[in-house]
């Protein structure tokens, strides 16, 4: 992404200043349009790490605004994050309404997607954010927190929240979400249009395009057959 050279040119200026954006692909292109279970439920997808900050997702679910919607946690847990991920679901009223999936194959994860009200994505930092493409190419809703890599690729198709940290917005951000259906079904049309240029064949049009304009300086220098071959 984007957002990621810059964070490259900011540590690395030398080396940020020659990085290429090649865009990422996904491969759920042709999703079935989604038909939301019941009862309703919010979908995460990645690891539970510290930078995903899920914790503060789960302490969302406290909220009475959504206590007829469930949570979906599709990822892994590492022993290093285990305390944070208890300490959360501490705080949910009892009645089990948040299930921890671990990983799941490509297949569960399709119709997991097709399933979800909602898809919610709390990182606190991204280099990308694939699964708010995959949400995206699925024609689902993301609530997702606004952190440059998020904002670059949903390009306004995703409802962002402001304080990632902050469960109450967390809480208000899908409730709107499920509420009020003419925003949402806005979003996830464009959302569907946006994710139109990112696809397997546009990427390596990317990279086609890059290694054509290497060749072509390489061809213009004054570099030694041999060392023009190295480089």
């Amino acid at each position: 992404s984007a957002a990621t050279q810059s964070d490259l040119r900011a540590v690395l200026p030398k080396q940020g200043s020659r990085a290429t954006v090649v865009r990422e692909g996904v491969g759920q292109a042709g999703a079935p349009a989604p038909s939301p279970a019941t009862p309703a439920y919010v979908l995460y997808v990645g690891p539970l790490a510290r930078h995903k900050n899920v914790e503060t997702l789960i302490r969302a679910f406290a909220d009475p605004s959504l206590a007829n919607v469930h949570l979906k946690l599709a990822g892994s847990l590492d022993d290093a994050n285990a305390g944070a991920f208890r300490d959360a679901l501490a705080r949910l009223p009892e009645g089990g309404r948040m299930e921890h999936l671990g990983p799941v194959s490509a297949a569960e994860l399709a119709e997991l997607y097709a399933g979800a009200a909602v898809v919610a994505l709390p990182s606190l930092h991204e280099g990308f954010g694939l699964p708010l493409l995959e949400a995206m190419v699925a024609g689902v809703p993301v609530v997702a927190s606004s952190i440059p890599a998020h904002r670059e690729v949903a390009a306004g198709s995703a409802l962002l929240v402001g304080d990632p940290r902050d469960p109450a917005d967390w809480a208000r951000a899908i409730a709107c979400c499920l509420e009020d259906q003419v925003q949402t079904r806005a979003r996830t049309a464009a959302g569907r249009k946006r994710a139109e240029i990112y696809t397997w064949p546009a990427a390596a049009g990317d990279v086609h395009e890059l290694l054509s304009a290497l060749v072509g300086r390489l061809d213009d220098s004054n570099l030694p057959p041999r060392e023009a071959e190295l480089c």
